[in-house]
This record gives structure tokens, C-alpha cells and sequence, in this order.
């Protein structure tokens, strides 16, 4: 899925925080970014895309940030270099009220789980620790087919 442009992700801004999108002050720091892009690659359903916008209160307040250049190449860096495996983003920089906001877009990954330290998933508009059985869920939806049956271990199967 292409990632969403500008214009989208300034209309996503006011959105309220949900398992689509996270909004994090600058000073929130690596381990809550990591935390939030591991969340995202884990637990978003196929075709959809969640954006962490840094520089953004929980509310919706534009902030800003310092060096919008200097933190796509961090973000970019944690995601590839300290998530296993790597996570891919798309970095946009977006100008909203004279400040500048950057944009983290993960998409539903094929290879997880991720890990960042611990296994994380999105539970409404928050980032939690998997639990046991939500890792193995995470280790079998590896595979398309069992994935097609995790995704529906709640219905009743009859086999003839």
C-alpha cells in the first residue's frame, strides 16, 4: 500500500489516537518511538498503514520539532537498525502552523513479529507488552495459512 501523501496525513492529524495513529512530543524519546513503530508493524491488518506523528501532543497540539532532517534519520535508524527484524517507514516532514512535524508511516508487515527488547501490539490508542499468547499468535501468523486460520479462531470449524 502506497504511503499516504501530504495532504492525507494533515487531514490524519486531528484524528484522535487510536491503533492507526500516535502522536508523541519530540522529548518522548528512542525507546517510546521503538516501542510505537514495533506496536505498528505487529499488529496493523493487511493494506493499512499507522503514523506516529513526532512533534504532536496527545491532544492534537503542534509542538514541533528541533531538526526535522536530524529525526527522520533517527527514526529511520532505530527502525532499521534496532527492531528485528527491520522496519521499514516512510519519513515525511510536514509544515503545520510554522513548525515542523514529522511523520512516521508503518505499514502492515509480512514479517513479523518485531521485537524491540520486548514484543509490543496496539490495544486501542495504546502501545502494550504482548502478552504469552499474543507472541505465539504473533509467531504463527507468520505463515499465510495459519495466519488465515488465526484470524478466525474464533468461529467453530467442522471437519467431514
Amino acid at each position: 500500500m502506497p504511503a499516504p501523501d501530504a495532504a492525507e496525513l494533515r487531514a490524519r492529524l486531528v484524528d484522535p489516537e487510536d491503533q492507526f495513529v500516535e502522536r508523541k512530543p519530540e522529548g518522548a524519546g528512542r525507546s517510546e518511538f521503538k516501542r510505537t513503530l514495533v506496536a505498528f508493524a505487529n499488529s496493523l491488518p493487511p493494506n493499512r498503514v499507522g503514523v506516529l506523528f513526532v512533534g504532536v501532543g496527545d491532544k492534537g497540539s503542534i509542538l514541533g520539532v528541533a531538526d526535522a532532517d536530524q529525526l527522520q534519520r533517527t527514526l529511520r535508524r532505530i527502525a532499521e537498525k534496532q527492531c528485528y527484524p527491520p522496519i521499514y517507514v516512510d519519513l515525511l516532514s510536514l509544515g503545520v502552523d510554522g513548525k515542523q512535524v514529522v511523520a512516521a508511516v508503518v505499514s502492515s508487515s509480512s514479517g513479523r513479529p518485531h521485537f524491540a527488547g520486548h514484543a509490543y501490539v496496539r490495544r486501542g490508542s495504546e502501545s502494550i507488552e504482548a502478552t504469552e499468547m499474543l507472541y505465539r499468535d504473533l509467531l504463527l501468523a507468520q505463515d499465510d495459512k495459519r495466519r488465515y486460520l488465526l484470524d478466525r479462531k474464533d468461529l467453530t470449524w467442522t471437519v467431514e
